[in-house]
Protein backbone atom coordinates (compact mmCIF):
# COMPACT_ATOMS: atom_id res chain seq x y z
CA UNK A 1 0.00 0.00 0.00
CA UNK A 2 1.22 3.26 -1.04
CA UNK A 3 1.94 5.58 2.18
CA UNK A 4 -0.51 9.04 1.73
CA UNK A 5 1.41 12.05 1.55
CA UNK A 6 2.58 14.62 4.02
CA UNK A 7 0.30 17.53 3.89
CA UNK A 8 1.55 19.35 6.98
CA UNK A 9 3.02 22.45 6.22
CA UNK A 10 7.11 22.76 6.78
CA UNK A 11 7.91 23.87 10.37
CA UNK A 12 4.44 23.14 11.75
CA UNK A 13 5.42 20.75 13.94
CA UNK A 14 7.74 23.15 15.38
CA UNK A 15 5.52 25.46 15.82
CA UNK A 16 2.88 23.30 17.70
CA UNK A 17 6.00 22.29 20.30
CA UNK A 18 6.76 25.65 20.69
CA UNK A 19 3.13 26.27 20.97
CA UNK A 20 3.03 22.99 23.84
CA UNK A 21 5.77 24.05 25.46
CA UNK A 22 4.85 27.97 26.06
CA UNK A 23 1.22 26.38 27.51
CA UNK A 24 3.29 24.03 29.58
CA UNK A 25 5.52 26.91 31.23
CA UNK A 26 2.29 29.12 31.44
CA UNK A 27 0.86 26.64 33.41
CA UNK A 28 3.81 25.89 35.97
CA UNK A 29 4.41 29.59 36.19
CA UNK A 30 0.30 29.67 37.08
CA UNK A 31 0.81 26.82 39.47
CA UNK A 32 3.43 28.09 41.39
CA UNK A 33 1.34 31.16 42.00
CA UNK A 34 -0.92 29.72 43.50
CA UNK A 35 0.89 27.18 45.38
CA UNK A 36 3.74 28.43 46.42
CA UNK A 37 4.84 30.96 48.67
CA UNK A 38 3.49 34.74 49.15
CA UNK A 39 6.57 36.56 47.86
CA UNK A 40 6.22 39.80 50.52
CA UNK A 41 6.29 37.29 53.02
CA UNK A 42 9.56 36.17 52.19
CA UNK A 43 12.71 37.62 53.29
CA UNK A 44 14.01 41.26 51.58
CA UNK A 45 16.85 43.00 53.66
CA UNK A 46 15.45 45.66 55.40
CA UNK A 47 11.96 45.73 54.22
CA UNK A 48 11.05 42.70 56.12
CA UNK A 49 12.47 44.12 59.16
CA UNK A 50 10.00 47.28 58.47
CA UNK A 51 6.93 44.92 57.78
CA UNK A 52 7.97 42.80 61.25
CA UNK A 53 7.63 46.25 62.91
CA UNK A 54 4.15 47.03 61.27
CA UNK A 55 2.95 43.58 62.41
CA UNK A 56 3.87 44.41 65.86
CA UNK A 57 3.05 47.69 66.37
CA UNK A 58 -0.33 48.06 63.46
CA UNK A 59 -3.16 48.00 66.30
CA UNK A 60 -1.48 50.27 68.73
CA UNK A 61 -0.76 53.06 65.47
CA UNK A 62 -2.77 54.05 62.69
CA UNK A 63 -0.52 56.56 61.30
CA UNK A 64 3.10 56.13 59.35
CA UNK A 65 5.68 57.35 57.24
CA UNK A 66 6.55 55.68 54.26
CA UNK A 67 9.19 56.10 51.38
CA UNK A 68 12.88 55.80 51.07
CA UNK A 69 16.20 56.49 53.45
CA UNK A 70 15.60 60.19 53.21
CA UNK A 71 12.54 59.82 55.66
CA UNK A 72 13.61 56.49 57.44
CA UNK A 73 16.80 58.89 58.64
CA UNK A 74 14.53 61.72 58.96
CA UNK A 75 10.98 61.55 60.29
CA UNK A 76 11.24 60.84 64.27
CA UNK A 77 7.92 59.85 65.37
CA UNK A 78 8.75 61.39 68.94
CA UNK A 79 8.79 64.49 67.88
CA UNK A 80 6.17 64.70 65.54
CA UNK A 81 3.78 63.31 67.74
CA UNK A 82 4.58 65.61 70.03
CA UNK A 83 4.13 68.69 67.89
CA UNK A 84 0.91 67.80 66.87
CA UNK A 85 -0.40 67.02 70.47
CA UNK A 86 0.51 70.50 71.27
CA UNK A 87 -1.78 71.92 68.69
CA UNK A 88 -4.75 69.16 70.28
CA UNK A 89 -3.84 66.52 67.63
CA UNK A 90 -3.83 63.36 69.48
CA UNK A 91 -1.56 61.78 66.12
CA UNK A 92 0.20 58.15 67.20
CA UNK A 93 2.65 57.17 64.53
CA UNK A 94 5.46 54.89 62.97
CA UNK A 95 8.64 55.12 60.55
CA UNK A 96 7.85 52.06 57.71
CA UNK A 97 10.70 53.89 55.51
CA UNK A 98 13.12 51.91 54.52
CA UNK A 99 16.57 52.28 52.73
CA UNK A 100 16.98 52.55 49.07
CA UNK A 101 12.96 52.45 48.80
CA UNK A 102 11.19 54.01 45.74
CA UNK A 103 7.68 55.09 45.10
CA UNK A 104 6.71 51.10 44.35
CA UNK A 105 8.21 49.84 47.80
CA UNK A 106 6.33 52.66 49.94
CA UNK A 107 3.61 52.03 47.56
CA UNK A 108 2.93 48.13 48.36
CA UNK A 109 3.96 48.78 52.28
CA UNK A 110 1.12 51.49 52.71
CA UNK A 111 -0.59 49.05 51.16
CA UNK A 112 0.16 46.32 53.64
CA UNK A 113 -0.91 49.07 56.52
CA UNK A 114 -3.85 50.20 55.21
CA UNK A 115 -5.46 46.56 54.85
CA UNK A 116 -4.15 46.31 58.49
CA UNK A 117 -5.88 49.04 59.68
CA UNK A 118 -9.60 49.18 60.99
CA UNK A 119 -10.70 52.76 62.06
CA UNK A 120 -14.18 52.05 64.26
CA UNK A 121 -15.58 55.56 62.89
CA UNK A 122 -14.99 58.28 60.29
CA UNK A 123 -13.63 60.51 63.37
CA UNK A 124 -11.15 57.98 63.84
CA UNK A 125 -10.05 57.67 60.85
CA UNK A 126 -9.26 61.38 59.82
CA UNK A 127 -6.35 60.75 62.60
CA UNK A 128 -5.00 58.51 60.59
CA UNK A 129 -2.08 59.42 58.52
CA UNK A 130 -0.02 58.01 55.67
CA UNK A 131 2.43 60.20 54.57
CA UNK A 132 4.32 59.26 51.33
CA UNK A 133 7.87 61.07 50.00
CA UNK A 134 6.98 63.07 47.20
CA UNK A 135 10.46 63.02 45.45
CA UNK A 136 11.53 59.10 45.93
CA UNK A 137 12.12 57.61 42.64
CA UNK A 138 9.88 55.32 40.86
CA UNK A 139 11.56 52.14 40.74
CA UNK A 140 13.65 50.09 43.29
CA UNK A 141 17.50 50.63 42.54
CA UNK A 142 19.06 49.13 39.39
CA UNK A 143 21.28 47.27 41.98
CA UNK A 144 18.14 45.56 43.89
CA UNK A 145 16.76 44.06 39.84
CA UNK A 146 17.71 41.09 40.64
CA UNK A 147 17.29 40.95 44.50
CA UNK A 148 14.57 39.78 46.64
CA UNK A 149 13.63 43.56 47.04
CA UNK A 150 12.40 43.82 43.67
CA UNK A 151 11.28 40.16 42.69
CA UNK A 152 9.03 39.52 45.71
CA UNK A 153 7.36 42.97 45.29
CA UNK A 154 6.71 43.76 41.43
CA UNK A 155 3.23 42.24 41.44
CA UNK A 156 0.97 43.54 38.30
CA UNK A 157 -0.66 46.58 40.47
CA UNK A 158 2.84 47.69 41.71
CA UNK A 159 4.23 47.10 37.96
CA UNK A 160 1.61 49.11 36.54
CA UNK A 161 1.45 52.25 38.74
CA UNK A 162 5.48 52.52 38.09
CA UNK A 163 3.73 53.09 34.71
CA UNK A 164 1.74 56.11 35.61
CA UNK A 165 5.08 57.73 37.16
CA UNK A 166 7.13 56.79 33.44
CA UNK A 167 6.27 60.47 32.14
CA UNK A 168 6.58 62.15 29.15
CA UNK A 169 8.63 65.48 30.62
CA UNK A 170 11.37 62.39 32.19
CA UNK A 171 12.67 62.05 28.28
CA UNK A 172 12.12 58.87 26.25
CA UNK A 173 15.52 57.38 28.01
CA UNK A 174 14.31 57.69 31.58
CA UNK A 175 10.12 56.95 30.70
CA UNK A 176 11.21 53.80 28.95
CA UNK A 177 14.27 52.69 31.55
CA UNK A 178 11.17 52.62 34.46
CA UNK A 179 8.78 50.92 32.39
CA UNK A 180 11.72 48.30 31.45
CA UNK A 181 12.96 47.87 34.98
CA UNK A 182 9.44 47.09 36.08
CA UNK A 183 8.82 44.63 33.14
CA UNK A 184 11.88 43.11 33.82
CA UNK A 185 11.44 42.67 38.04
CA UNK A 186 7.30 42.16 37.38
CA UNK A 187 8.78 38.94 35.12
CA UNK A 188 11.03 37.52 37.47
CA UNK A 189 8.36 37.49 40.04
CA UNK A 190 5.76 35.97 38.08
CA UNK A 191 8.15 33.49 37.33
CA UNK A 192 9.02 33.11 41.30
CA UNK A 193 12.70 33.49 40.47
CA UNK A 194 14.44 32.61 43.82
CA UNK A 195 11.26 32.06 46.22
CA UNK A 196 10.90 28.55 46.73
CA UNK A 197 14.87 28.66 47.91
CA UNK A 198 13.94 31.31 49.83
CA UNK A 199 10.94 29.55 51.24
CA UNK A 200 13.29 26.11 51.82
CA UNK A 201 15.58 27.98 53.28
CA UNK A 202 14.51 30.80 55.08
CA UNK A 203 16.63 33.86 56.37
CA UNK A 204 16.23 34.84 59.58
CA UNK A 205 15.05 38.66 60.57
CA UNK A 206 17.97 41.18 61.75
CA UNK A 207 16.62 41.19 65.40
CA UNK A 208 19.31 43.48 66.22
CA UNK A 209 18.13 46.19 64.13
CA UNK A 210 14.30 45.23 64.70
CA UNK A 211 15.99 46.08 68.67
CA UNK A 212 17.50 49.15 67.70
CA UNK A 213 14.41 50.38 65.65
CA UNK A 214 12.47 49.72 69.09
CA UNK A 215 14.38 51.04 71.69
CA UNK A 216 13.66 54.57 73.08
CA UNK A 217 10.10 54.58 71.22
CA UNK A 218 12.05 55.42 68.15
CA UNK A 219 9.01 53.08 66.20
CA UNK A 220 10.98 52.76 63.04
CA UNK A 221 13.28 55.76 63.39
CA UNK A 222 17.22 55.72 62.93
CA UNK A 223 20.04 58.87 62.56
CA UNK A 224 22.66 57.28 60.33
CA UNK A 225 26.18 57.59 61.53
CA UNK A 226 28.36 60.31 60.41
CA UNK A 227 32.21 60.11 59.40
CA UNK A 228 34.68 63.03 58.85
CA UNK A 229 34.39 62.68 54.70
CA UNK A 230 30.89 63.17 55.28
CA UNK A 231 31.20 66.58 57.14
CA UNK A 232 33.58 67.37 54.33
CA UNK A 233 31.08 66.91 51.87
CA UNK A 234 28.38 68.93 54.31
CA UNK A 235 30.67 71.76 54.42
CA UNK A 236 31.46 71.99 50.79
CA UNK A 237 27.75 71.91 49.70
CA UNK A 238 27.53 74.91 52.41
CA UNK A 239 29.94 77.04 51.12
CA UNK A 240 28.78 76.46 47.50
CA UNK A 241 25.45 77.38 48.20
CA UNK A 242 23.80 79.85 46.22
CA UNK A 243 22.43 83.26 48.00
CA UNK A 244 19.07 83.06 45.88
CA UNK A 245 18.70 79.55 44.91
CA UNK A 246 16.27 79.48 41.76
CA UNK A 247 13.14 77.74 42.13
CA UNK A 248 10.99 75.69 40.14
CA UNK A 249 7.37 74.86 40.35
CA UNK A 250 6.55 70.98 40.27
CA UNK A 251 3.42 69.54 39.67
CA UNK A 252 2.28 66.52 41.16
CA UNK A 253 2.75 63.77 38.51
CA UNK A 254 -0.11 61.11 37.56
CA UNK A 255 1.51 58.56 39.27
CA UNK A 256 0.89 61.01 42.89
CA UNK A 257 -3.11 60.60 41.78
CA UNK A 258 -2.93 57.17 40.71
CA UNK A 259 -0.87 55.86 44.43
CA UNK A 260 -3.60 58.14 46.68
CA UNK A 261 -6.80 56.52 44.53
CA UNK A 262 -5.04 53.09 44.91
CA UNK A 263 -4.63 53.50 48.57
CA UNK A 264 -8.10 54.80 49.03
CA UNK A 265 -9.42 51.66 47.38
CA UNK A 266 -7.18 49.35 48.50
CA UNK A 267 -9.37 48.57 52.31
CA UNK A 268 -13.01 49.09 53.95
CA UNK A 269 -12.61 52.76 55.10
CA UNK A 270 -8.64 53.36 53.32
CA UNK A 271 -10.60 56.57 51.93
CA UNK A 272 -11.66 57.78 55.26
CA UNK A 273 -7.65 58.14 55.79
CA UNK A 274 -5.64 61.14 55.87
CA UNK A 275 -3.19 61.55 53.08
CA UNK A 276 -0.41 63.36 52.77
CA UNK A 277 2.73 64.03 50.22
CA UNK A 278 5.77 64.95 52.19
CA UNK A 279 8.73 66.74 50.53
CA UNK A 280 12.29 65.63 51.65
CA UNK A 281 15.38 68.03 52.00
CA UNK A 282 18.36 67.88 50.84
CA UNK A 283 21.08 69.98 50.46
CA UNK A 284 21.01 69.89 46.82
CA UNK A 285 18.02 72.68 48.03
CA UNK A 286 20.74 75.39 48.44
CA UNK A 287 21.52 75.10 44.72
CA UNK A 288 17.79 74.95 43.65
CA UNK A 289 14.70 74.03 45.12
CA UNK A 290 10.84 73.26 43.86
CA UNK A 291 7.85 74.25 44.86
CA UNK A 292 4.37 72.55 44.86
CA UNK A 293 0.80 72.82 45.26
CA UNK A 294 -0.94 72.71 48.26
CA UNK A 295 -2.82 69.21 47.11
CA UNK A 296 -3.89 66.34 45.15
CA UNK A 297 -6.87 64.69 44.53
CA UNK A 298 -6.84 60.74 43.02
CA UNK A 299 -10.03 58.89 43.77
CA UNK A 300 -12.01 60.43 46.03
CA UNK A 301 -9.33 61.19 48.81
CA UNK A 302 -7.42 64.48 48.81
CA UNK A 303 -3.48 64.28 49.77
CA UNK A 304 -2.53 67.41 51.43
CA UNK A 305 1.54 68.09 49.91
CA UNK A 306 3.75 69.11 52.81
CA UNK A 307 6.58 70.81 51.64
CA UNK A 308 9.70 72.03 54.03
CA UNK A 309 12.55 71.47 51.50
CA UNK A 310 12.76 75.09 50.70
CA UNK A 311 15.71 77.04 52.45
CA UNK A 312 13.77 80.28 51.74
CA UNK A 313 10.70 79.27 54.39
CA UNK A 314 12.95 77.07 56.55
CA UNK A 315 16.43 78.09 56.91
CA UNK A 316 16.56 76.66 60.50
CA UNK A 317 16.70 73.06 58.74
CA UNK A 318 19.46 74.21 56.44
CA UNK A 319 22.61 74.79 58.90
CA UNK A 320 25.72 72.31 58.87
CA UNK A 321 24.83 70.62 62.34
CA UNK A 322 21.54 69.55 61.10
CA UNK A 323 23.00 67.22 58.91
CA UNK A 324 24.96 63.93 58.43
CA UNK A 325 25.71 64.36 54.82
CA UNK A 326 24.47 66.04 51.69
CA UNK A 327 21.39 63.81 51.48
CA UNK A 328 20.87 62.33 54.99
CA UNK A 329 19.95 64.37 58.16
CA UNK A 330 21.80 64.04 61.41
CA UNK A 331 19.54 63.58 64.44
CA UNK A 332 19.41 66.91 65.60
CA UNK A 333 18.40 67.55 62.06
CA UNK A 334 15.93 65.02 61.78
CA UNK A 335 13.99 66.32 64.82
CA UNK A 336 13.67 69.80 63.83
CA UNK A 337 12.47 68.26 60.67
CA UNK A 338 9.62 66.29 61.90
CA UNK A 339 9.08 69.52 63.96
CA UNK A 340 8.96 71.47 61.19
CA UNK A 341 6.85 68.79 59.25
CA UNK A 342 4.20 68.57 62.10
CA UNK A 343 3.44 72.61 62.10
CA UNK A 344 3.13 72.71 58.50
CA UNK A 345 0.94 69.91 58.48
CA UNK A 346 -1.12 71.82 61.18
CA UNK A 347 -1.31 75.19 59.45
CA UNK A 348 -2.43 72.81 56.80
CA UNK A 349 -4.95 71.18 58.16
CA UNK A 350 -6.75 73.68 60.75
CA UNK A 351 -5.60 76.91 60.25
CA UNK A 352 -4.85 77.38 56.12
CA UNK A 353 -8.27 78.08 54.22
CA UNK A 354 -6.56 78.55 51.17
CA UNK A 355 -6.31 74.53 51.12
CA UNK A 356 -9.76 74.22 52.58
CA UNK A 357 -11.48 73.45 49.35
CA UNK A 358 -8.76 72.13 48.07
CA UNK A 359 -8.57 69.49 50.41
CA UNK A 360 -12.74 69.19 51.03
CA UNK A 361 -12.89 68.34 54.64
Amino acid sequence: MVPSPNLEKPGSAALACLALAALAFVATIAAISVLGPVPMQLYAERRSEKLELLARFSNEYCSAAFGSSHVYNAFDPRVFDKTLAQAHLQIGSLNLAVEGGSHSEQYAIARRFTGALAPASAAAASNCLIMLEANAGANTMPTHLVHPRSINLYDADVSSLVSAFATDDLGARRKYGRILHAVAAATMHYARVGMLASQIFPRALDEDLIAKLKADDRRGFLAPEGSVQESQRVSAAFAARSDAPPKRVAAATQGHVEMIARLAGSAPGAERLRYVWMVTPKLSDLSAYETYPDCVQGGGAVALIVNVARPDVFPSLYRPEMWTNPSHMSEEGAAEYSRLLAQELTRMLKLDPAVAACRGH
